[in-house]
């Protein structure tokens, strides 16, 4: 009987000491993924968006919301490398009706007046936000010569192809995509962190 409660007590002995090993085992696997997939101090998660911004349309012209719809097009997709700048106008182009944009209101010296390419303010402008936000280095942004209605005055940034360009760098450590969204009411552009492997 004695041998018998020995061997238990042993057999008993050799579960535990293999199921704490088991446990232990598994409680390391977690916390080294964990480690692993933790990102760096002060760095954002992967796919993170960093800012985004939102304006309204108040103007719904048809001209202008194909516009609209054009320039966030051209803008969508876009990566910023780290330490590179970007440039509005070397990314959508010229606003005319070669490039596929429309005539729609402009504001030309405190005067509303059709024009191609009316309303791709406002994406440079949401854009604009988007990158202040981010705590982009903007190197070159300009106003308009009387309120927008569709951001906080001195909040805009006007553009003007070949003359006024919206310019900033990307003093983040990683790359930067930039991601378009357009609803009926509203426009939005989020800056979001580029991962790759």
């Amino acid at each position: 009987m004695k041998k018998y409660m020995i061997l238990f007590i042993i057999l008993s002995i050799i579960f535990i000491s293999t199921l704490t090993a088991c446990i232990k085992n598994d409680i390391e696997k977690q916390e080294k993924s964990q480690k692993l997939q933790k990102p760096l101090a002060n760095e954002p998660e992967i796919n993170t968006e960093i800012s985004s911004y939102t304006t309204n349309i108040i103007d719904k012209s048809t001209g202008r919301v194909h516009n609209l719809r054009l320039a966030l097009q051209k803008l969508d997709g876009t990566i910023i490398e780290p330490g590179t700048y970007f440039s509005f106008n070397d990314t959508v182009g010229k606003a005319d009706e070669a490039s596929g944009f429309k005539k729609a209101l402009v504001i030309k010296e405190e005067e509303l007046e059709m024009d191609e390419g009316g309303g791709i303010c406002q994406i440079s402008s949401t854009l604009y936000n988007a990158a202040e936000l981010a705590g982009m280095e903007i190197s070159e942004r300009h106003s308009h010569t009387k309120d927008v209605g569709y951001v906080p005055e001195g909040k805009d940034a006007a553009i003007a192809y070949g003359e006024w360009d919206l310019k900033f760098k990307n003093t983040s450590p990683f790359p930067i995509k930039i991601e378009t969204t357009i609803t009926e009411k509203q426009v939005m552009i989020s800056l979001v962190k580029e991962w790759r492997e």
